[in-house]
């Protein structure tokens, strides 16, 4: 759990499940902790639920 701490954090929104994979992979792959949301409803209540 240490080594996800030290890592930055990136919410990726966007309507297209095919871009949200893609740019989760993506940035995992650079070393970053990454969440997902389809909606901007969705993406706040992952900020609020952090």
């Amino acid at each position: 759990m240490e080594e996800r701490e030290n890592k930055k954090n990136i919410l990726v929104v966007d309507d297209s499940v095919l871009i949200r994979l893609m740019a989760k992979n993506i940035l995992e792959a650079e070393g970053y902790n990454v969440e997902a949301a389809a909606t901007a409803e969705e993406a706040m209540l992952k900020v609020k639920n952090r």
